[in-house]
């Protein structure tokens, strides 16, 4: 298993401790590391290889490796349960601590989002791909997270001069960095495979 650090991390937590918005932080990056130890033990039962564990800005993340043949209900319970850890969370914290179950909920609902790659995104993928085979649903989740972000963003801006969150403008644009990185992977997928049906043909 490899381990990654973004040492960004520690810029990002300097300007924190200056701002005094490091508690929040703290909650937030504990919050998604709960989200992601379940992801973890669910692979661990399932028999899924833990590839990476990256530490970045936004917490911690898994790199989980699907093994032979699974079935599409596993998958599913895989990527749901990090969302339902994260209610489960606020749940408990519901009348001991406001921010704590404020930013669970809002990671979950965050997480369920149909956007490639979050949770609910990839749920999506596993259930089309069930039906049309995985190219096909690759293709079109990749182009509804594509205009699920356009309208979003649409939504957005409409209602900027109301709701002036800092925080809504990086979210979407990480939401649509994290489509760009899917993107990429897609199409390199898609060159590597016409490579090798032309090496077959010659």
């Amino acid at each position: 298993m490899k381990v990654s650090v973004d040492y960004k991390i520690i810029i990002v937590i300097g300007l924190l401790i200056i701002f005094g918005k490091i508690d929040l932080y703290f909650i937030f990056a504990v919050s998604i590391i709960c989200h992601e130890l379940v992801h973890i033990l669910i692979a661990k039962i399932m028999g899924f290889k833990l590839i990476e564990l990256h530490f970045g800005i936004f917490g911690m993340s898994a790199n989980i490796a699907f093994l032979g043949k699974v079935k599409v209900l596993s998958r599913v319970l895989f990527y749901i349960s990090g969302p339902l850890m994260n209610f489960f969370i606020a749940e408990v914290f519901k009348n001991i601590n406001y921010e704590v179950t404020y930013i669970n909920v809002a990671l979950g609902i965050f997480n369920l989002l149909p956007i490639i790659p979050l949770d609910g995104g990839e749920i999506l993928l596993e259930l089309v791909k069930a039906f049309i085979g995985r190219d096909q649903a690759s293709e079109i989740i990749l182009c509804f997270t594509k205009i699920f972000l356009f309208i979003i963003s649409i939504l957005y801006a409409a209602i900027l001069i109301e709701v002036k969150n800092i925080f809504l403008v990086f979210l979407l644009l990480y939401l649509w960095y994290l489509y760009y990185i899917e993107d990429e992977k897609w199409m390199l997928y898609k060159k590597a495979r016409k490579c090798i049906k032309d090496i077959e043909i010659n």
